[in-house]
């Protein structure tokens, strides 16, 4: 069973992943519409806030939630 601090790490994880990936494709193909974590879509209200959102907004709230909680 996942608990919250291994989806913590994954999520760390799958951002580092993501965000050397990014350094290293051209910024026409970094428009991404799948979150990292979870896989589902990334809505086109949250792209269009931020247009390189790599979380769905679930995930970006775990995410932040769970960063707060460990500081």
């Amino acid at each position: 069973m996942i608990d919250d601090v291994d989806r913590a790490n994954d999520l760390a994880d799958a951002e580092r992943a993501a965000s050397i990936a990014a350094i290293l494709t051209p910024v026409a193909a970094r428009a991404r519409t799948n979150c990292i974590a979870c896989g589902e879509r990334i809505s086109d209200a949250r792209l269009a806030a931020v247009p390189f959102a790599q979380h769905c907004v679930d995930c970006a709230n775990t995410a932040e939630k769970l960063e707060r909680h460990r500081r």
